[in-house]
């Protein structure tokens, strides 16, 4: 037979319900990490915070609650984005092709233009492949 928990809303207890329907709520909102819980056998009401630190004693892990829940972003956000992240890739590679030699003079013929581009973006692919591995964040270690 599962313990019988009790908790609080407000001043007044409702319950006895089983652990799992406590986490349940805790994770869709109903509950805080502060909401006060209690069974027969504890000298005094515990926060929800507490009972986790008393369940992981026993062996069992409970489901972390969700830290923040936001929405993912949108097609038009993340395409907008990697258009700025391919932007910010290929200005630098822009300059430097200035920098060459006999470039001015060929920018300035008809087209030349829209061929840069289709050179440059490939380019700006392989910068930013090599780039994203550098500055990523890495995982915590799980010690």
């Amino acid at each position: 037979m599962q313990a019988a928990w009790w908790y609080l809303v407000g001043e007044d207890p409702h319950g006895p319900v089983p652990v799992e329907v406590l986490e349940a709520m805790l994770q869709q909102g109903e509950m805080t990490r502060q909401s006060l819980v209690w069974k027969e056998g504890l000298s005094s009401w515990i926060s929800m915070a507490e009972l986790w630190t008393l369940r992981q004693d026993q062996g069992r892990q409970p489901r972390p609650a969700p830290l923040l829940d936001l929405p993912l972003a949108g097609a038009w956000r993340r395409f907008l984005a990697r258009v700025v992240d391919i932007g910010i890739v290929a200005a630098p590679l822009l300059l430097l092709a200035k920098l060459l030699p006999g470039f001015a003079p060929w920018l300035q013929r008809p087209g030349s233009l829209h061929l840069l581009a289709l050179a440059l973006l490939p380019l700006a692919l392989l910068v930013e492949a090599g780039l994203l591995p550098v500055l990523a964040p890495r995982p915590a270690s799980p010690c």
